[in-house]
């Protein structure tokens, strides 16, 4: 079953606090890169549950969110 990209952003979005609280987002081949403003408006059981991420990691004040197309690339 095909992924809904536009679906999962939406859902991105709200799961991560709104647009509001996201400063910035940048990605390579297998990750989103989000800087957010406030971590704690973060709901990370809802973003781990959006169709198309694997896992979500915070390091550094980002939250790179895995893609799906590579799988086996997300640390």
């Amino acid at each position: 079953m095909a992924i809904d990209y536009g679906q999962t952003a939406k859902e991105l979005i709200v799961a991560l606090g709104g647009n509001e609280n996201i400063n910035n987002v940048t990605h390579c081949a297998t990750r989103l890169r989000f800087i957010l403003n406030d971590h704690s408006h973060v709901n990370k059981e809802t973003v781990g549950k959006i169709k198309g991420v694997i896992t979500t990691v915070e390091a550094g004040g980002t939250i790179p969110s895995c893609d799906w197309k590579s799988r086996e690339r997300c640390l």
